[in-house]
């Protein structure tokens, strides 16, 4: 075990300078960095700075006690091993060290043999932990990269009539949201889903709707639709609830159906900003009717779909990115100046983000 403890760091905490200058001298020989402060104040200020493996601190400190330090450190990081030292075996002190989940005690005057013990058990915990860590993110880059085979952004025409520009931007790896472009002979398709929730659940739910329009968009967006519903409902729990929108848009006709399950408005430009608000209340395993609308194009210089993550963020301002949303937009000639506006205003991503920015092929590309 003494090999494992030279990959590691520890904070020691202590107010006699005798015992401090023997933790730094023996605890030196054996960590990888000995950090060693005479306050819990100061002890904070280091935590919050390095990376601390393990924390020794004593119980009897003027200001701030070894419990009450462990208790701050706990709101940081409420997994880090914490041995409280202490010269009384009390059952008060014993109480509280369990009310904060102290790992273990040594108790005064501390031989070299307890505290050996004590540290080759903190040190299992920490491999165990650090093992587990490996192994979820692990785990995580294996879905990520299951998603973006998955998703699709299908760009083979040349002969389309609008430039379709797409950023993802998940908060996390199992991500919520997810899109599928397709780009066929005579049509276009665009999928955007938005799994309610986080974690496994959504991202499973993201996936599968996504995996399965990318399977079965080549048909008319009535029966897309139709044996989606078939398809993914025995797939939903009872409370799960999901929010899409399905857009196939004709080039012959120059008309777009769209089908919006509780998405944020759809942004179209003609001579001015027009809102297309959902046509269909969110997605259940209890939905039966499918409202389908049709939208003439002609007119349409540039559009935007987006999920929630975008409305709801919050800007510098504190207020909804939504008050911004479309001066922002009527004000961007692309993706990339639109994406740079909002990340002006957001100071920090809080959600799953998806945009699609839909121009014409006649406007200008700045």
């Amino acid at each position: 075990m003494n090999e494992e403890f030279k990959n590691l760091n520890i904070l020691c905490v202590e107010d006699d300078r005798q015992i401090l200058d023997t933790y730094k001298e023996l605890l030196g020989l054996m960590f990888k960095n000995t950090f060693c402060v005479d306050s819990s104040i100061k002890a904070i200020e280091i935590f919050k700075k390095e990376n601390i493996d393990i924390v020794i601190t004593d119980f009897n400190m003027t200001k701030m006690n070894g419990l009450e330090l462990a208790k701050e450190l706990r709101n940081i990081d409420s997994t880090i091993p914490i041995i409280l030292v202490t010269a009384h075996d009390n059952t008060e002190i014993l109480k509280q060290a369990l009310k904060e989940n102290i790992t273990n005690f040594l108790l005064k005057p501390i031989d070299f043999e307890s505290l050996i013990n004590v540290f080759s058990n903190a040190v299992k915990g920490i491999i165990e932990k650090r093992k587990y860590v490996e192994y979820v993110d692990y785990q995580q880059s294996l879905t990520l990269q299951k998603q973006l085979t998955i998703i699709e952004s299908d760009f083979k025409y040349q002969n389309t009539d609008f430039d379709l520009d797409i950023t993802f931007l998940p908060k996390d790896i199992l991500s919520g949201d997810s899109y599928i472009i397709k780009i066929f002979e005579h049509k276009s398709v665009v999928f955007i889903v938005d799994a309610m929730g986080k974690g496994i659940a959504a991202s499973t739910t993201a996936m599968l709707s996504s995996a399965f329009i990318k399977y079965y968009c080549h048909n008319p967006i009535e029966k897309v639709l139709e044996e989606y519903k078939k398809f993914i409902q025995p797939n939903l729990l009872d409370t799960e609830i999901i929010s899409f929108i399905y857009l196939e848009y004709d080039r012959i006709n120059k008309k777009a159906k769209i089908a919006s399950f509780a998405m944020p408005p759809m942004l179209i430009k003609t001579d001015k900003i027009k809102k297309i608000k959902s046509n269909n209340p969110p997605f259940t395993k209890w939905t039966n009717k499918i409202n389908i609308s049709e939208i003439n194009t002609n007119k349409i210089e540039k559009a935007l779909i987006y999920t929630d993550g975008l409305n709801e963020s919050n800007t510098k301002e504190k207020k909804p990115y939504n008050e911004f949303l479309i001066d922002d937009f009527n004000k961007s000639k692309n993706i990339t100046t639109f994406v740079q506006k909002i990340f002006d205003r957001i100071p920090s991503q809080e959600d799953d983000i998806t945009i699609l920015f839909i121009r014409r092929k006649n406007e200008i590309k700045n």
